[in-house]
């Protein structure tokens, strides 16, 4: 399997994830891995696929993600963690993030800083607690005012 361009393993129940899954592989290019039961992303879970340019994570039950899960990893274009059980975010990932319908109900920090390097986030349908609301609506003023950049938030 050395010239494997799209990694899709989505549907099939699977619970853990395995940072050595299909080491041999060539690099590909996109991960699918949706609608499994995932609950936790490790360290460095991608580290065999340094130029990935899409992970779909979405439709899973992850509720935790290592600070470390994507380590290794140069840089991401698209990133979807919709539709799982988040809670918190503190992980730094650059390219275009969703992380809509989720159950983050705030995000410490500066988003500014939080989202510098994504230039499209996506952010509906999590319950904001209502400073969140106010933060992510002045974040989104600003961002839809750069070039190229644009942000979903809640009403």
């Amino acid at each position: 399997m050395s010239k494997i361009s799209v990694l899709h393993f989505g549907h099939n129940n699977l619970t853990q994830w395995d940072n050595n899954w299909l080491g041999g592989t060539s690099k590909p290019d996109y991960v699918m891995a949706g609608f499994n039961q995932f609950s936790e992303i490790p360290d460095e879970a991608f580290k065999n696929y340094p130029k990935l340019y899409s992970i779909d994570l979405q439709g899973n039950k992850i509720r935790k993600i290592s600070a470390k899960a994507f380590h290794k990893l140069e840089h991401v274009v698209n990133f979807s963690l919709r539709d799982n059980e988040i809670d918190s975010w503190l992980v730094l990932v650059s390219g275009t993030i969703d992380l809509s319908g989720n159950k983050l109900k705030c995000i410490e920090g500066d988003l500014d800083d939080i989202f510098k390097n994504n230039d499209f986030v996506q952010l509906e349908d999590n319950p904001w607690d209502t400073e969140s609301t106010e933060k992510i609506k002045d974040f989104t003023t600003r961002k839809q005012k750069a070039p190229k950049t644009r942000s979903y938030v809640p009403n």
